[in-house]
């Protein structure tokens, strides 16, 4: 479908045109990771993950946070990157550190931030998980995105 609709453009497009086709993000199937199976992790957590599933802000209980990078390597290993906010604010993966950020994110970023390094994604449980092609994490397929130049 999606080809038709672009040689039906194409057609219609003056001669001498580029036409660009990309897309914003790329996909790969996720594997899930429940956080009810880490039940001590999970009462680190003052609400269920948020934002993405492979790219999840974490916020933590206060008194736990000296404590959590520890828990939630040991439970999940080096199956995602997990950073400060303060961390993923200064690192570059949001821009680079120079540019102006909307006002107020650090409260939409969380305590921590876990990106998937692999096929990851993180869910609250079972019941919650409803989605295996996902965007969101750090892999060559979600990265790079192909670039389709058609000179007409």
């Amino acid at each position: 479908a999606i080809e038709e609709v672009i040689s039906q453009l194409a057609e219609e497009l003056p001669r001498d045109t580029l036409l660009l086709i990309t897309a914003d993000h790329g996909l790969i199937d996720a594997v899930p990771d429940y956080l009810d199976e880490h039940p001590a992790l999970g009462r680190m957590l003052l609400r269920p993950p948020v934002v993405e599933a492979r790219a999840a802000a974490l916020y933590v209980h206060t008194h736990e946070r000296p404590f959590f990078q520890e828990a939630f390597m040991e439970a999940f290993g080096d199956r995602y990157r997990l950073l400060t906010a303060r961390q993923l604010l200064t690192g570059g993966l949001l821009g680079t550190p120079s540019q102006a950020f909307r006002p107020g994110i650090e409260a939409f970023v969380g305590d921590f931030f876990a990106i998937a390094l692999g096929t990851g994604a993180l869910y609250p449980s079972r019941d919650r998980c409803h989605i295996i092609g996902m965007h969101g994490g750090l892999t060559i397929q979600e990265m790079q995105v192909p670039l389709i130049a058609l000179h007409i």
